[in-house]
């Protein structure tokens, strides 16, 4: 439990470092998945025939989560510069939900009251957060709050697919096809000059590479094979809530009564979906 716990801990930082570093996503996406391949080309490097076996074999799902990871990090990325973390990091946990809605059609699992309820609790949690005065065509928050939930959908497809192949592959080969998809794309809007960079956007860059885009997946996977997926599930809302309290605490985000109660609809709703697939394993 504690290696899940760590990687939660770790990911609570993703939404601060993305705020602490002054250059565009772009190059946020390319550098911090370049230093995370690089790590994961040292460590798979003793083992490489095993790794590129296992690339061939599974290369259309590996390609398929890899193009979905992107996306999830381009617009979870949009969402933190563009909006409130609280609001990045609710709208973008909507996940479960998704997942839990389109699971009775693509892994034959029953739509339940549990996931009903769910659903409208996490719905009714989103409404809740979001300031109406804010949905507007011109606002940032608008768009930062629709790249969340677009950044939501693409998440869940990735789960889907993993739920659906049902495979052993290696986390490191995941790192390897997420961060070298999203460095071959990103190779063609980033600034390759990084040298121009500030020393705090470096320093970000670096650690967010090794520490939340290699390392935390590392901690994640492993987890899986100690504790329960579905325990590991309940786990990562330390992630959101740990990510708001750092907001609170170091970019003066706000924090009122509304967005504590959306809050706490949609890791309730995220929670009882959760439980639903513990008990139907």
């Amino acid at each position: 439990m504690i290696y899940a716990i760590s990687a939660m801990l770790i990911w609570a930082t993703t939404a601060i470092q993305v705020r602490l570093i002054s250059v565009n996503f772009y190059n946020i996406l390319f550098w911090s998945n370049f230093i995370a391949l690089v790590f994961a080309f040292i460590f798979a490097f003793r083992e490489r025939k095993k790794y590129i076996k296992i690339f061939f074999e599974y290369k259309f799902v590996l390609l398929s989560v890899g193009i979905c990871a992107l996306i999830n990090g381009l617009t979870y990325f949009y969402s933190i510069k563009n909006t409130s973390i609280a609001n990045a990091l609710m709208t973008h946990y909507m996940t479960p939900v998704m997942v839990a809605v389109a699971a009775p059609f693509f892994l034959k699992e029953r739509f339940t009251f549990i996931i009903f309820t769910a659903l409208v609790l996490s719905i009714l949690g989103l409404i809740i957060i979001i300031d109406p005065q804010k949905l507007q065509f011109k606002s940032n928050d608008f768009y930062g709050i629709i790249a969340g939930l677009i950044s939501a959908v693409a998440y869940a497809v990735v789960i889907i697919i993993g739920r659906y192949i049902k495979t052993n592959i290696n986390p490191l080969n995941y790192i390897i096809a997420q961060s070298g998809i999203a460095v071959f794309v990103m190779s063609f809007f980033c600034d390759w000059n990084i040298f121009s960079f500030d020393q705090q956007s470096l320093f970000y860059l670096t650690t967010f590479g090794i520490f939340n885009i290699f390392f935390a997946a590392i901690l994640f996977f492993k987890s899986l094979t100690k504790v329960d997926a579905s325990i590991v599930g309940i786990i990562g809302y330390i992630e959101p809530v740990g990510a708001i309290m750092l907001g609170i605490l170091f970019l003066k985000e706000p924090m009122n009564l509304r967005i504590a109660i959306g809050a706490f609809l949609i890791l309730f709703s995220s929670t009882l979906v959760n439980f639903k697939f513990k008990k139907c394993e």
